[in-house]
């Protein structure tokens, strides 16, 4: 506006009369060019945002595979020092569990090696016992736990065929193993895996394991990714030196922070009480980025319609404002109100229109950069297209009503002064 202050011829200025006033031809563009921009932008981070909250809502409403609420978990790793063998570490992970369902407000206790959503997990090659045309036995890689007895019942992992890990499979009873139903469907399709047999160690003197059961698929690495073949060992049969125990709580799980770590120190004083949290932050965890970047895409297209929204305010005041002579003489020739107050609105709405479109081009573009991130949303999603469309032609219809109404009670009498 300096800019254009400084240039003006005034000889044309006076000829121009109210297009002088409102800045001229040249000005009048420049507004409605950042207006049109100004929209164009609101709309493609408003789709943005609406993409991703959308996501997030779908990612939220996945089933994880367990119930973590009322889940409370920490680690104990035992010093090879003092729990040298497989019999020392199952002697006291059988001593630990005793003491921890004793607690009061715990209902449940399991061990396990590996925990969903954690980001410590382990995958292993196994054959599955069923000898090929040249004898050998084919090849699977599975993702494993080992896990005690009720861990899968303290989790809620749903039984679907056959049994859980149980007290029979001890050390010295035949080895036992529980698959998940992705590991079933990908290697046993159209037949019942209970009974039959995997096989580990060198091929010249395979560990075999009987699979005992098949239970539901759990989201190990975040719950955007898909369920993966897992096997679960018995831990009585091969205790593990670091471990996972996992508490369910009868009413709010941090209250068995302190009685859980006054349990492990009275049987072993030496051992550190580590990452004592309720399950549910690993859930929380693993929507964190689909959170900030909902978050970050919705605070900058509100500011950014915000803006738009002052953009086209102004734009349509200023010209009410300059036009306000000619606006009386059009009302004492007899112009109604409610023509002059459609027409203000019609521009500013034809602006909005043009930034709705232009923003359409740009929400697209922004849609295939981030298809990726996006869980179960097309990046073209014409419901978020649409409602966001609407949204800004609303905001639009808004700003302009107010200048539009005072256009429509201009004062004849008053504007004919400045003649």
């Amino acid at each position: 506006p300096a800019l254009g202050a400084a240039r003006r011829d005034l000889a044309q200025s006076l000829r121009d009369g109210d297009r002088a006033a409102a800045g001229g031809r040249g000005g009048r563009r420049l507004r409605a060019a950042l207006v049109i921009g100004n929209f164009a932008l609101a709309l493609a981070l408003t789709v943005g945002a609406g993409l991703f909250l959308k996501s997030l809502l779908q990612l939220s409403a996945v089933d994880p595979g367990f119930r973590a609420e009322q889940l409370y978990t920490f680690t104990v790793a035992l010093p090879p020092a003092a729990y040298p063998d497989r019999p020392a570490r199952g002697a006291f992970q059988e001593r630990l569990r005793e003491r921890l369902v004793a607690l009061p407000g715990v209902s449940a206790v399991g061990f396990t090696s590996t925990l969903p959503l954690s980001q410590n997990n382990s995958d292993t090659t196994i054959r599955i016992d069923r000898p090929a045309p040249d004898g050998t036995l084919p090849e699977v890689r599975t993702w494993f736990s080992v896990a005690s007895v009720g861990y899968l019942e303290t989790m809620g992992v749903p039984l679907l065929r056959g049994r859980r890990l149980d007290a029979s499979d001890r050390m010295g009873a035949p080895n036992a193993v529980v698959i998940n139903e992705a590991f079933a469907r990908q290697h046993f399709a159209g037949e019942d895996p209970v009974g039959r047999r995997l096989a580990g160690g060198p091929p010249d003197r395979p560990v075999y394991f009987d699979i005992v059961g098949v239970v539901g698929d759990v989201r190990f690495f975040g719950l955007d990714q898909p369920q993966t073949p897992t096997s679960y060992f018995a831990a009585a049969q091969r205790p593990t030196g670091q471990f996972f125990v996992v508490l369910r709580a009868a009413g709010d799980p941090l209250a068995l922070r302190e009685p859980a770590a006054r349990a492990l120190a009275e049987l072993d004083p030496t051992l550190p009480f580590e990452g004592g949290q309720p399950m549910t932050t690993f859930v929380d965890d693993s929507l964190r980025t689909h959170k900030l970047l909902s978050t970050l895409t919705a605070a900058f297209a509100a500011l950014s319609l915000l803006l738009a929204a002052l953009g086209v305010y102004g734009t349509t005041a200023h010209a009410v404002a300059a036009r306000t002579r000619e606006l009386g003489v059009r009302l004492a020739l007899g112009a109604k109100p409610a023509d002059l107050l459609a027409q203000v609105m019609r521009r500013g709405l034809a602006l909005a229109g043009a930034g709705v479109v232009l923003g359409l081009l740009l929400a697209l573009a922004l849609a295939r950069g981030v298809q990726e991130i996006l869980f179960e949303v097309a990046g073209f999603d014409l419901a978020v297209f649409a409602s966001v469309s609407l949204l800004l032609l609303a905001v639009a219809a808004v700003a302009t009503l107010l200048p539009a109404w005072r256009a429509a009670r201009v004062d004849p009498m008053e504007a004919l002064r400045y003649e």
